[in-house]
């Protein structure tokens, strides 16, 4: 089964009330698609975003 979310992105938080349908709604954890916004950021990818995911319990098995 996939499921899409497509969504504008946060600068400083996580919503609760998605990370509960994330939760709910990705059970694979290994693997997850994100596709920047703002891909000509310094930032390295996904590293933000991950943690925000990891602070709501949503873990990714991580090689």
């Amino acid at each position: 089964m996939k499921t899409c979310y497509y969504l504008g992105w946060f600068n400083d938080f996580f919503p609760t009330h998605l990370a509960d349908a994330l939760s709910r709604d990705v059970t694979n954890r290994h693997s997850l698609v994100m596709i920047s916004s703002d891909p000509a950021s310094t930032a390295e990818n996904g590293v933000i975003e991950l943690s925000w995911l990891q602070e709501a319990g949503i873990l990714f098995n991580v090689t």
